[in-house]
């Protein structure tokens, strides 16, 4: 399993309930469920739009600001991209 982490205020905090996988040409798949606590550490709400722009760490890895993607009734999507 990949180590997931988001940049919040300049430092890296982990993503422990949440899944990351890759769909394939460094793009990644990340599902955070609705009732996370990240929600309330980042003040992102809990949609798509609220998770435009973050920056995650995959394994060790930066990515590109992130675009959410979608979601549904247990968790948002968002999609990441590292070059």
């Amino acid at each position: 399993m990949a180590k997931l982490e988001v940049v919040h205020r300049n430092r890296f905090v982990p993503m422990t309930d949440a899944t990351v996988a890759e769909i394939g040409g460094g793009a990644w798949e990340i599902r955070i469920p609705l009732a996370s606590a990240i929600h309330a550490t980042t003040r992102r709400q809990a949609t798509p739009e609220g998770w435009d722009e973050a920056i995650f760490s995959i394994d060790g890895e930066e990515t590109q600001p992130a675009m959410g993607s979608g979601s549904n009734h247990t968790h948002v999507v968002v999609t990441a991209l590292i070059f």
